[in-house]
Formats: structure tokens, sequence, C-alpha cells
């Protein structure tokens, strides 16, 4: 298997894989939230969900903004990490939709790079390819278990897959 396609799949694995094993992903972890569930802060300044899956998406297409040659990510893409004012379901649905939908347009990018793209920096200033998706893993990873522990805070367990 390339290089290129397994870190294509593990970035669906670890946000999309109801099944992943290793810890709960995204796909589980906003399974059954309501909007207002989403939206919930504890005090102390933490994060919701809802600011966590857009940070994801935003995240993902930041990537697909560089891979495409662009620039001006934070112009392009809006403040990140803003409150929820008034969560709809209708809403809620629409980022949750759009974080799935920027995880699996990288991945499609990703696989139709060659591996040779991994050693060079998808934008200036960026560390290389491979540093830059081995380190949105982990990110992605970080941001799935602070968002476990948020529904879990609420009396909302997740099930084992």
């Amino acid at each position: 298997m390339r290089e290129m396609e397994a870190l294509a799949m593990a970035m669906e694995y670890y946000l999309l894989d109801p099944q992943n094993m290793w810890f709960a992903p995204m796909i589980r972890v906003t399974d059954g939230l309501t909007a207002a569930q989403a939206a919930w802060q504890p005090e102390g300044g933490y994060n919701s969900i809802w600011q966590i899956v857009h940070h994801l998406r935003s995240s993902h297409e930041m990537l697909l903004m560089a891979l495409r040659g662009e620039s001006n990510f934070q112009e392009k893409l809006g403040p990140d990490w803003q409150p929820v004012a008034f969560p709809s379901e209708r809403e809620w649905k629409a980022e949750v939709a759009g974080m799935i939908d920027s995880c699996r347009a990288l991945a499609s990018v990703l696989r139709a790079l060659p591996d040779s793209a991994l050693d060079k920096p998808p934008a200036p200033e960026w560390p290389t390819l491979r540093e830059s998706l081995h380190g949105h893993l982990a990110h992605t990873g970080h941001h799935s278990a602070e968002a476990a522990m948020l529904r879990q805070m609420q009396g909302l367990r997740l099930t084992a897959p």
C-alpha cells in the first residue's frame, strides 16, 4: 500500500469509522446529540462539542486549501472557536455533515497525490506534508477525546463499537 493511501485511510478511520476500537471517533461522539447538547459548555472556558466539530472541519479545509495552492486561510475560513449563540438542529446537522464531507474530500485529494508529495511542504513555512498529516491525525485524536469527555460530562455515555 502506498504511504499516501495509508494516511488517507487513517484520516477517515480516526474521524469517521464507528468501529474504531482505539478511541471514540467524532462520528460516534456526535451520534445522537441534539444541537443544545452539542453547544453545551462547562464552566471554565472549555470548548463545546459543536466548536470542536467546526474546528476540525476548518482544519480539514485549511489543509485542502494548502494542497490546492490557496492562501489567506483564516480570511477565507472565518474565525475559529466561536460560541454557538442560537443552536438549531438544522445548523448542527449541517456542521457535522460539513466535518464529514471535508474529511472525505481531504482523503480523496490525498489519494490522488503521489507519495513524493509527502516530502514537500503543502504551503510556505509549513512542515512537510508527511509531518503536517501526522500532526493533523494527532490533532484529530486529541479533539475526539476532548469531545468524548464533554459528552460524558453531560451524562451522555458512549457505547462500545
